[in-house]
């Protein structure tokens, strides 16, 4: 599996029995003062990909308020700006080729050329940053477009229906993580991002197909599957922040009472040993996965 283009897709994995074709990628958790409801998200979607199942338009109306990977409500654009362009450059003032190589570089060439990509506009980036851009750019060449996702759509909607709508993360946080991996790491990171086309468009039909069905034992095996390959990567990117976001649920559940939150973050990070529910399951926090 194409571990870049699924990182930036969502983000999943999962070690429940498999789930049958009325399963949503939606999970409740149980034993709480509130009722929080965790919705695995898919970052960019296609319009032919709606109607998604009706539990999760269920689980927005259920919600009295949003806890999202960033404020998406309340982002600032030339801030956001700013911090994009402070952290994708290389502090040393080094090209891309300079920071992974020769040899590495003349591979990202070679792959780029296949997939009619340029990467004379990334030179001037860090790796980690050039691995998004081009995971981004063959996404949208697929059809899939961050304006169908889950966040753009209901971040739309909370704004509509003055349901707020917080952060788990910063900007700075979440691209900050991917800005402190080590060369080596960002480079296997960027040649994920340009394997092949005609089987990465396969796998992307799947995983969202997968998705849509809520099919755990699937999504584990298509988004996990070579993890463990970049063990940085999903340490960093998927174990440690599910840590962080798992003690923040904790401690809002604490301080709050008879409220319900729609918790959204990317779908790999609700699935698998390390998922954020098996960290709450940890707490004695305990879990359910929703039918449609």
């Amino acid at each position: 599996m194409n571990k870049c283009l699924c990182l930036i897709l969502l983000s999943f994995s999962l070690t429940t029995p498999p789930a049958n074709a009325a399963d949503v990628p939606v999970w409740e958790l149980e034993g709480t003062h509130n009722r929080f409801l965790l919705l695995g998200s898919i970052h960019f979607l296609r319009a032919s990909d709606y109607p998604l199942p009706a539990a999760i338009d269920e689980a927005y109306a259920a919600a009295d308020a949003l806890l999202m990977e960033l404020d998406m409500d309340s982002m600032d654009m030339l801030n956001s700006m700013t911090v994009i362009e402070s952290l994708s450059k290389d502090s040393q003032g080094r090209r891309l080729s300079e920071q992974i190589g020769a040899a590495r570089y003349q591979q990202v060439v070679t792959r780029a050329e296949t997939l009619s990509i340029n990467t004379l506009l990334l030179d001037d980036k860090e790796a980690w940053y050039a691995a998004i851009v081009v995971s981004q750019i063959r996404l949208m060449r697929m059809g899939f477009d961050p304006s169908w996702g889950i966040e753009t759509r209901f971040t739309a909607m909370a704004m509509a229906d003055g349901k707020p709508i917080d952060g788990l993360e910063t900007l700075a946080d979440q691209l900050g993580v991917l800005d402190r991996m080590s060369i080596d790491t960002q480079a296997e990171f960027l040649l994920e991002s340009l394997n092949d086309q005609a089987t990465a468009e396969a796998e992307m039909q799947s995983m969202v197909t997968a998705w849509k069905s809520g099919d755990s034992e699937a999504l584990e095996q298509t988004m996990l599957e070579g993890m463990g390959d970049i063990p940085e990567l999903y340490s960093e990117l998927i174990v440690n922040r599910n840590i962080n976001w798992a003690n923040q649920i904790e401690r809002l559940d604490k301080s709050t009472r008879d409220k319900t939150y729609l918790v959204i973050v990317g779908g790999m990070h609700l699935v698998g040993p390390d998922s954020v529910q098996q960290q709450l399951k940890s707490k004695g926090i305990s879990y359910r996965q929703l039918v449609d």
